[in-house]
C-alpha cells in the first residue's frame, strides 16, 4: 500500500522522504542480471568494513570498487 504523501511528492513535509520520493520519478530500476550479485557483495562488504571501523568509507569504497571490477570482468 503507497502512503498518499508518495503518490504527491510535493505533500511531504520531510526533506529526505520528498528527496527519495522525487528521486523515484526519474528512478531506473536495476538490472535483473547475475553481475548484480557482485555489486551487492563488494557493498556489503564496504559496508561492514565501515560500520566495524577497519577501513574508512573511502578506502571501503575504493576496495568495493575493485571488487566489482574484478568479480565482472571475470563473469
Amino acid at each position: 500500500m503507497l502512503l498518499p504523501g508518495f503518490l504527491c511528492p510535493e505533500k511531504i513535509e520531510d526533506p529526505d522522504l520528498k528527496a527519495i520520493a522525487e528521486a523515484g520519478n526519474v528512478a531506473q530500476p536495476m538490472p535483473n542480471i547475475p553481475a548484480m550479485n557482485s555489486v551487492w557483495g563488494g557493498q556489503g562488504d564496504a559496508i561492514t568494513l565501515v560500520s566495524t571501523g577497519k577501513l574508512t568509507p573511502q578506502e571501503a569504497a575504493d576496495q568495493a570498487q575493485a571488487q566489482v571490477s574484478t568479480a565482472i570482468a571475470g563473469q
